[in-house]
Protein backbone atom coordinates (compact mmCIF):
# COMPACT_ATOMS: atom_id res chain seq x y z
CA UNK A 1 0.00 0.00 0.00
CA UNK A 2 1.08 3.85 -0.96
CA UNK A 3 2.08 6.08 2.05
CA UNK A 4 0.07 9.21 1.80
CA UNK A 5 2.86 11.02 0.60
CA UNK A 6 3.71 8.51 -2.10
CA UNK A 7 -0.46 8.38 -3.06
CA UNK A 8 -0.28 12.59 -3.29
CA UNK A 9 2.80 12.27 -5.43
CA UNK A 10 1.13 10.19 -7.80
CA UNK A 11 -1.87 11.82 -8.05
CA UNK A 12 -0.71 15.25 -8.59
CA UNK A 13 1.47 13.14 -10.90
CA UNK A 14 -1.87 11.79 -12.88
CA UNK A 15 -3.54 15.15 -13.10
CA UNK A 16 -0.13 16.87 -14.65
CA UNK A 17 0.24 14.19 -16.98
CA UNK A 18 -3.80 15.12 -17.99
CA UNK A 19 -3.38 18.98 -18.05
CA UNK A 20 -0.51 18.65 -20.03
CA UNK A 21 -2.84 15.97 -23.09
CA UNK A 22 -5.64 18.82 -22.25
CA UNK A 23 -3.65 21.58 -23.51
CA UNK A 24 -4.08 20.21 -26.84
CA UNK A 25 -7.89 19.96 -26.67
CA UNK A 26 -8.30 23.65 -28.14
CA UNK A 27 -11.86 22.90 -29.05
CA UNK A 28 -13.11 20.81 -25.86
CA UNK A 29 -11.75 24.07 -23.74
CA UNK A 30 -13.45 26.24 -26.29
CA UNK A 31 -16.73 24.50 -25.38
CA UNK A 32 -16.46 24.67 -21.85
CA UNK A 33 -16.16 28.62 -22.88
CA UNK A 34 -18.88 28.99 -24.46
CA UNK A 35 -21.24 27.28 -21.56
CA UNK A 36 -18.84 29.57 -18.72
CA UNK A 37 -18.61 32.97 -20.54
CA UNK A 38 -22.33 34.29 -19.64
CA UNK A 39 -21.62 33.86 -16.11
CA UNK A 40 -17.63 35.65 -15.94
CA UNK A 41 -17.82 38.70 -15.05
CA UNK A 42 -14.83 41.21 -15.46
CA UNK A 43 -12.87 41.21 -12.12
CA UNK A 44 -12.09 37.04 -11.65
CA UNK A 45 -10.69 34.88 -9.24
CA UNK A 46 -9.44 31.36 -10.82
CA UNK A 47 -9.05 28.35 -8.64
CA UNK A 48 -6.95 25.61 -9.47
CA UNK A 49 -5.77 27.45 -12.65
CA UNK A 50 -3.34 24.57 -13.39
CA UNK A 51 -0.84 24.99 -15.72
CA UNK A 52 -3.28 28.23 -17.37
CA UNK A 53 -5.09 25.55 -20.19
CA UNK A 54 -8.25 27.80 -19.14
CA UNK A 55 -6.48 31.14 -17.99
CA UNK A 56 -5.80 32.08 -21.59
CA UNK A 57 -9.39 32.56 -21.97
CA UNK A 58 -9.40 35.11 -19.34
CA UNK A 59 -6.77 37.88 -20.71
CA UNK A 60 -9.64 40.26 -21.92
CA UNK A 61 -11.17 40.75 -18.34
CA UNK A 62 -10.52 43.65 -16.23
CA UNK A 63 -8.38 41.64 -13.45
CA UNK A 64 -7.57 37.70 -13.08
CA UNK A 65 -6.01 36.32 -10.41
CA UNK A 66 -4.79 33.04 -11.69
CA UNK A 67 -3.80 30.53 -8.28
CA UNK A 68 -3.35 27.32 -7.70
CA UNK A 69 -1.77 25.04 -4.38
CA UNK A 70 0.64 23.38 -6.21
CA UNK A 71 4.29 25.30 -6.75
CA UNK A 72 5.33 23.96 -9.99
CA UNK A 73 1.99 25.00 -11.61
CA UNK A 74 2.45 28.70 -9.74
CA UNK A 75 5.96 28.79 -11.53
CA UNK A 76 4.28 27.68 -14.99
CA UNK A 77 1.60 30.66 -14.55
CA UNK A 78 3.53 33.07 -13.27
CA UNK A 79 6.21 32.14 -16.66
CA UNK A 80 2.89 32.51 -19.37
CA UNK A 81 0.85 35.15 -17.46
CA UNK A 82 3.36 37.31 -15.40
CA UNK A 83 3.71 39.77 -17.84
CA UNK A 84 0.46 40.53 -18.33
CA UNK A 85 -0.79 44.07 -16.84
CA UNK A 86 -4.15 42.45 -15.79
CA UNK A 87 -3.38 39.16 -14.32
CA UNK A 88 -1.82 38.38 -11.10
CA UNK A 89 -0.38 35.19 -9.95
CA UNK A 90 0.00 33.44 -6.77
CA UNK A 91 -0.11 30.15 -4.44
CA UNK A 92 -3.87 29.63 -2.40
CA UNK A 93 -4.95 26.73 -0.47
CA UNK A 94 -8.61 26.80 -1.29
CA UNK A 95 -9.62 24.04 1.48
CA UNK A 96 -7.76 26.51 3.76
CA UNK A 97 -7.55 30.21 3.39
CA UNK A 98 -5.60 32.52 5.23
CA UNK A 99 -7.13 35.60 6.85
CA UNK A 100 -4.62 37.70 5.06
CA UNK A 101 -4.76 35.93 1.76
CA UNK A 102 -8.51 36.38 1.88
CA UNK A 103 -8.45 40.08 2.77
CA UNK A 104 -6.00 40.79 -0.30
CA UNK A 105 -8.14 38.80 -2.34
CA UNK A 106 -11.68 41.10 -0.96
CA UNK A 107 -9.53 44.32 -1.95
CA UNK A 108 -10.21 43.62 -5.26
CA UNK A 109 -13.37 43.49 -5.51
CA UNK A 110 -14.16 40.37 -7.49
CA UNK A 111 -17.26 39.12 -8.97
CA UNK A 112 -16.60 36.08 -10.76
CA UNK A 113 -14.52 32.82 -9.05
CA UNK A 114 -13.98 30.27 -11.67
CA UNK A 115 -13.48 26.44 -10.48
CA UNK A 116 -12.98 23.91 -13.09
CA UNK A 117 -12.46 20.21 -11.78
CA UNK A 118 -11.17 21.77 -8.12
CA UNK A 119 -14.00 21.36 -5.75
CA UNK A 120 -14.38 17.28 -6.38
CA UNK A 121 -10.90 17.27 -4.85
CA UNK A 122 -11.72 19.05 -1.22
CA UNK A 123 -12.88 16.47 0.82
CA UNK A 124 -15.13 19.12 2.73
CA UNK A 125 -16.99 20.73 0.36
CA UNK A 126 -19.50 23.35 2.02
CA UNK A 127 -16.95 25.04 3.67
CA UNK A 128 -14.91 25.64 0.85
CA UNK A 129 -17.81 27.19 -1.02
CA UNK A 130 -18.96 29.57 1.67
CA UNK A 131 -15.42 30.68 1.81
CA UNK A 132 -15.13 31.36 -1.86
CA UNK A 133 -18.63 33.20 -1.90
CA UNK A 134 -17.43 35.18 1.46
CA UNK A 135 -14.32 36.52 -1.06
CA UNK A 136 -16.93 38.29 -3.98
CA UNK A 137 -18.92 40.79 -4.27
CA UNK A 138 -22.82 40.48 -3.50
CA UNK A 139 -24.33 39.63 -7.16
CA UNK A 140 -20.95 38.22 -8.06
CA UNK A 141 -21.07 34.06 -9.17
CA UNK A 142 -19.01 31.42 -8.27
CA UNK A 143 -19.18 29.06 -11.39
CA UNK A 144 -18.08 25.54 -11.17
CA UNK A 145 -17.30 22.60 -13.77
CA UNK A 146 -16.51 19.26 -12.04
CA UNK A 147 -17.24 15.47 -13.29
CA UNK A 148 -20.87 14.63 -13.04
CA UNK A 149 -22.93 11.55 -11.60
CA UNK A 150 -21.75 9.84 -8.63
CA UNK A 151 -22.13 6.42 -9.98
CA UNK A 152 -19.73 7.01 -12.56
CA UNK A 153 -16.94 6.89 -10.14
CA UNK A 154 -14.18 4.59 -11.40
CA UNK A 155 -10.45 3.88 -11.27
CA UNK A 156 -9.76 7.14 -13.33
CA UNK A 157 -11.38 9.35 -10.22
CA UNK A 158 -9.03 7.53 -7.85
CA UNK A 159 -6.20 8.46 -9.73
CA UNK A 160 -6.28 11.71 -9.67
CA UNK A 161 -7.66 12.08 -6.15
CA UNK A 162 -11.78 12.66 -6.54
CA UNK A 163 -13.61 12.78 -3.56
CA UNK A 164 -16.99 12.86 -5.02
CA UNK A 165 -18.25 13.21 -8.61
CA UNK A 166 -21.20 16.37 -8.53
CA UNK A 167 -24.46 16.04 -8.76
CA UNK A 168 -27.13 19.49 -9.36
CA UNK A 169 -28.76 18.55 -6.58
CA UNK A 170 -26.28 18.48 -4.43
CA UNK A 171 -25.67 22.72 -5.12
CA UNK A 172 -29.51 22.80 -4.28
CA UNK A 173 -29.23 21.41 -1.17
CA UNK A 174 -26.56 23.44 -0.01
CA UNK A 175 -28.86 26.80 -1.16
CA UNK A 176 -31.00 26.57 2.03
CA UNK A 177 -27.68 27.17 4.67
CA UNK A 178 -25.68 29.27 2.81
CA UNK A 179 -26.29 33.18 0.47
CA UNK A 180 -26.49 31.89 -3.26
CA UNK A 181 -28.81 30.80 -5.60
CA UNK A 182 -28.43 27.76 -8.15
CA UNK A 183 -29.06 30.19 -11.89
CA UNK A 184 -27.99 27.97 -14.19
CA UNK A 185 -27.44 24.60 -14.19
CA UNK A 186 -26.81 21.72 -17.00
CA UNK A 187 -24.78 18.55 -17.15
CA UNK A 188 -22.73 17.98 -20.38
CA UNK A 189 -20.52 15.74 -22.97
CA UNK A 190 -23.00 12.81 -22.76
CA UNK A 191 -20.44 11.13 -24.91
CA UNK A 192 -17.59 10.92 -23.21
CA UNK A 193 -19.76 9.04 -20.72
CA UNK A 194 -19.07 5.75 -23.29
CA UNK A 195 -14.98 6.58 -22.87
CA UNK A 196 -14.99 7.55 -19.01
CA UNK A 197 -16.82 3.69 -18.40
CA UNK A 198 -14.31 1.96 -21.03
CA UNK A 199 -11.09 3.44 -19.89
CA UNK A 200 -12.05 3.74 -15.65
CA UNK A 201 -14.61 0.96 -15.02
CA UNK A 202 -13.74 -1.47 -18.14
CA UNK A 203 -9.83 -1.17 -18.34
CA UNK A 204 -9.52 0.14 -14.51
CA UNK A 205 -6.70 3.10 -16.12
CA UNK A 206 -5.15 5.55 -14.04
CA UNK A 207 -4.81 7.93 -16.79
CA UNK A 208 -6.51 9.21 -20.14
CA UNK A 209 -5.42 7.89 -23.57
CA UNK A 210 -3.92 10.92 -25.74
CA UNK A 211 -5.00 9.22 -28.71
CA UNK A 212 -8.47 8.94 -27.56
CA UNK A 213 -8.26 12.29 -26.13
CA UNK A 214 -7.29 14.02 -29.30
CA UNK A 215 -10.15 12.11 -31.37
CA UNK A 216 -13.04 12.91 -28.89
CA UNK A 217 -11.48 17.16 -29.29
CA UNK A 218 -12.05 16.65 -32.83
CA UNK A 219 -15.25 15.29 -32.51
CA UNK A 220 -16.30 18.17 -30.03
CA UNK A 221 -17.46 20.74 -32.44
CA UNK A 222 -20.71 18.49 -33.95
CA UNK A 223 -21.18 17.24 -30.36
CA UNK A 224 -21.56 20.81 -28.83
CA UNK A 225 -24.24 21.44 -32.04
CA UNK A 226 -25.80 18.41 -31.40
CA UNK A 227 -26.07 19.34 -27.17
CA UNK A 228 -27.13 23.15 -28.01
CA UNK A 229 -30.39 21.63 -29.86
CA UNK A 230 -31.34 18.65 -27.94
CA UNK A 231 -29.99 19.58 -23.68
CA UNK A 232 -29.24 16.37 -22.15
CA UNK A 233 -29.67 15.67 -18.53
CA UNK A 234 -26.80 13.56 -18.37
CA UNK A 235 -23.52 13.77 -18.93
CA UNK A 236 -19.62 13.54 -18.04
CA UNK A 237 -19.84 16.66 -16.67
CA UNK A 238 -21.39 19.88 -15.01
CA UNK A 239 -21.48 23.54 -14.97
CA UNK A 240 -23.53 24.85 -12.04
CA UNK A 241 -23.39 28.76 -11.26
CA UNK A 242 -24.29 30.14 -7.84
CA UNK A 243 -25.07 33.79 -7.72
CA UNK A 244 -24.22 35.31 -3.86
CA UNK A 245 -27.34 37.00 -2.77
CA UNK A 246 -27.52 39.41 -0.01
CA UNK A 247 -31.30 39.97 0.98
CA UNK A 248 -33.80 39.42 -1.86
CA UNK A 249 -33.66 36.77 -3.78
CA UNK A 250 -32.05 37.97 -7.66
CA UNK A 251 -34.59 36.54 -10.63
CA UNK A 252 -33.45 32.86 -11.73
CA UNK A 253 -31.69 32.70 -15.46
CA UNK A 254 -32.81 30.36 -17.70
Amino acid sequence: MMDSGNEGEAVQNAISRDLAVLRGTANYREWIHRICVPFIGKRILEVGAGIGNYTEKLLGADCVLATDVYPPYVRELARRFGSAANVKVSQLDVSCIEPQAAARIMAERLDTVLMFNVLEHIADQPPCVRSLLSLIEPGGQVVVVGPAIPFLFNSLDRAYGHYRRHTVQEFRDLEREMQFRVVHARYFNIVGVAGWCLNGALLRRAQLSVFQTRTFDLLVPLLRRVESVFPVGFGLSVVVVLRKVSGALPPEVT
